[in-house]
């Protein structure tokens, strides 16, 4: 008889410690699962450091590339400059070997009457 209720109690003892390990399972699974999200939410977040450091270098490489430029645009500015001083230069140059051979040639005609008055003499 006595076996016979410790027979009948079994179930009342085994199902609520059963119930137990099964809610034990399930949180263990969870907070694994939640560690395995961690893990995946930490590679993101250095995923996205290294990111922001390589737009970082892009920006810097950006600006380094917009002073060249500049300078660029500067050294082309100057270069024209001078290419006008020379241009405006030449033309001076040219105004006074015009005004040379047109003094040449009035020498060339003062010359000339010399010449005819002394042949004249």
């Amino acid at each position: 008889m006595e076996s016979l209720e410790k027979l009948e109690l079994a179930p009342k003892i085994i199902n609520p410690i059963a119930s137990h390990a099964c809610l034990l399972e399930k949180i263990v699974a969870k907070t694994s699962s939640s560690a395995a999200n961690q893990e995946k939410n930490a590679a993101k977040t250095s995923n996205s450091a290294a990111n922001q450091e390589k737009n970082a270098a892009k920006t810097s490489s950006s600006a380094a590339n917009q002073e060249k430029n500049a300078a660029k645009t500067s050294s082309s500015a100057a270069n024209q400059e001078k290419s006008a001083a020379k241009t405006s230069n030449s033309a001076a140059i040219q105004e006074k070997n015009a005004a040379r051979t047109s003094n040449s040639a009035a020498n060339q005609e003062k010359n000339a009457a010399k010449t005819s008055k002394c042949a004249a003499n």
